[in-house]
């Protein structure tokens, strides 16, 4: 009886050392397999970054910004990668830069553009935070970012239109004129000065001073300053 019991006492021993050996030999494997897996991800991460540098060369990217990237999930690394550079979309940015408030059509029909290259890139350059669109009555007006207040790019918009341009123009010439001689200075009927002056005057732009059934026409003093260098970015642009 003693030993039989010695000898349930010699298996469960061996059976114990057997377990242990096993489950050590286990984590060995584990660690090996999650290093190679480690590695194996630095890897294709680091071909990633040397492939990036290699095709796709920007004076934004910085070799040790991607390298630290590296380090980072790949989700992570296409939000931080700035746009690589492409000659098409640095011509529509550049050109953006230069005509604040261009309309779509001008940048097709300026650089000779097709209107879906001109979409992509437009895409492109919005969601990297390189432009702002504004959308002004049916039109819609692309401006770098960052350069323009909202009221801003709104007096640039309506200063866009050329007829209302005219007419700012030639009181900024004139003054002060009446209905009448403004009218004739832009070359437009009386009816249609009347349509484009209601439209002004929602902009606080314009001053009117009514005498009976004449009307006299002002800048606001106010704003001749800003209306005065939105006019000269405009046409000198």
């Amino acid at each position: 009886m003693k030993l039989n019991k010695n000898l349930l006492a010699l298996c469960l021993v061996f059976i114990m050392a057997i377990s242990m050996a096993s489950v050590l030999q286990r984590q060995k494997e584990i660690g090996a397999w999650a290093q190679n897996t480690q590695s194996a991800i630095n890897q294709k991460l680091t071909a990633k970054v040397l492939y990036m540098l290699r095709v796709c060369p920007s004076p934004y990217l910085e070799v040790s910004a991607l390298w630290a990237a590296s380090a980072m999930p790949q989700s992570a690394i296409a939000e931080k990668t700035p746009l690589p550079v492409n000659n098409t979309r640095t011509d529509i940015f550049n050109f953006v830069g230069s005509n604040p408030g261009v309309q779509f059509r001008a940048i097709c029909s300026s650089l000779g553009l097709s209107i879906g290259v001109v979409q992509f890139h437009l895409a492109q350059l919005q969601r990297n935070g390189l432009i702002t669109s504004f959308r002004k009555g049916r039109y819609k007006r692309f401006f770098p970012a960052n350069r323009f207040s909202r009221n801003q790019m709104e007096l640039i918009s309506t200063l866009r239109l050329s007829t209302v341009r005219n007419i700012l123009k030639a009181l900024l010439e004139g003054k002060r004129l009446s209905h009448h001689e403004l009218a004739v200075r832009v070359s437009i009927s009386s009816q249609g000065l009347t349509w484009q002056m209601n439209r002004l005057r929602e902009t606080g732009l314009i001053q009117e001073v009514r005498n009976g059934l004449n009307v006299n026409y002002a800048i606001q003093q106010a704003n001749l300053p800003i209306v005065t260098e939105t006019l000269s970015l405009i046409e000198n642009n």
